[in-house]
């Protein structure tokens, strides 16, 4: 795979530009459950529920596999809340969506990630459209008592075409933790953008970094030549497990159809976070 600052492309079974991309997780028991963080377009709406369905998504779908795709509130075990998730059925079983990009926000237009760390813990936009569910809520799911969590990234090109990226495990850390990433092996056809080409690279084990709050290994980062001191200040405006900058990013600017050319390296150098 190749990189470079202003042109990044998927150079392995498939060359691709992402136009749309969700973000979704399913977590299942030690016995077969599992999360997955996955990109996809939203599914059939469901009637708004306003008490709380199960722990995650996949539990929801277990006990009631007749329930389409749509809004659900789910409250983690062990967390001291509940809160409003998108749950999707494809694949297997029920998959919750932690981040979604395809230009349609709320009100229209794409939604702004360039954010504050304060707001990426929390979340921003709303779970039926363009979102980040929030870093808190996103340990609270992946740090349930008896249950392992896969991350799964979909893609999808301006020509149509797909791609996919999993993660056997993933979990990130708490706030003292600085939203520690940890994946386990990958498997897929766009490659494996967390990890990288080169051990400095490497996103797996990096704290979480936004505009405000830079936890990446830069002092200084070089992208062709170009010195950054931060990642997601300067280089990417955006947040995420910056490592030396690297080749992923499922959270930077948004780019529309008409100019989607190396528009993966937003979401990953060559995946995304999300069809993301």
């Amino acid at each position: 795979m190749t990189c470079r600052k202003k042109e990044r492309r998927w150079e392995e079974s498939i060359s691709i530009g992402v136009t749309r991309m969700n973000l979704c997780f399913q977590i299942k028991s030690i016995v077969g459950f599992l999360l997955i963080l996955d990109f996809q377009q939203a599914g059939t709406k469901a009637e708004p529920r306003r008490a709380v369905q199960g722990p995650d998504c996949t539990a929801i779908f277990a006990a009631n596999a007749s329930l389409p795709s749509g809004v659900y509130r789910i409250k983690p075990k062990h967390f001291h809340k509940s809160f409003e998730v998108f749950c999707e059925k494809r694949y297997d079983g029920g998959w919750t969506i932690i981040q979604r990009r395809d230009g349609q926000g709320v009100y229209g237009g794409p939604e702004n990630f360039r954010r504050w760390m304060s707001e990426y813990e929390k979340g921003f936009g709303h779970v039926e459209f363009e979102h980040w569910l929030g870093l808190v809520y996103i340990h609270a799911l992946t740090h349930q008592r008896d249950k392992k969590c896969e991350l799964r990234v979909d893609m999808r090109n301006c020509e149509g075409k797909k791609g996919y990226a999993v993660y056997k495990t993933f979990e990130i850390g708490n706030e003292d933790e600085k939203y520690r990433l940890s994946l386990g092996q990958y498997r897929g056809n766009v490659g494996d953008a967390f990890r990288g080409r080169e051990p400095s690279e490497n996103q797996d084990g990096n704290f979480f970094s936004a505009v405000d709050s830079d936890n990446d290994d830069c002092g200084p980062c070089f992208v062709d030549d170009e010195a950054f001191d931060s990642c997601a200040g300067e280089l990417y405006g955006s947040g995420w497990w910056f490592s030396n900058c690297g080749m992923a990013d499922l959270n930077g600017m948004w780019h529309p159809k008409d100019s989607c050319r190396g528009w993966v390296s937003d979401f990953i150098r060559p995946l995304s976070f999300v069809h993301q």
